[in-house]
């Protein structure tokens, strides 16, 4: 079945694709939010999981800013790991994508001002 959505905005996601989408950036989340209690050798790649997962619900909606500020904390966290990776700019790119999105939201002009002065 067509919905309203996809009619109105052929260009916007279906609501099957947004259905996809939050499904995973809630694995996405939990995945990240196990990080918090992983040992350091599950840490990265528990990372790097909820970044493909955030990936795909970006690939799935592009339109939610929320996506890429899950992503952008991902890829911060991954930063600030021992092993200092180079995802900070990254990290810096999707909070400004969040940006243009969600201009008005001060969380993400915060954040992006704190990532863009490490």
């Amino acid at each position: 079945m067509i919905g309203l959505w996809s009619i109105m905005f052929p260009s916007a996601p279906t609501e099957e694709e947004m259905f996809e989408a939050e499904q995973y950036f809630k694995r996405g989340n939990n995945k990240y939010f196990r990080t918090m209690l992983a040992s350091k050798e599950d840490e990265l790649d528990l990372l790097d999981e909820s970044i493909s997962d955030f990936t795909h619900a970006i690939k799935l909606n592009p339109n939610l800013s929320k996506y890429y500020v899950a992503r952008g904390q991902s890829y911060s966290s991954k930063y600030n790991t021992k092993y200092k990776t180079s995802d900070l700019k990254k990290a810096i790119d999707d909070y400004e994508k969040a940006l243009e999105l969600n201009p008005n939201n001060r969380d993400i002009m915060k954040t992006l001002n704190e990532l863009k002065n490490r």
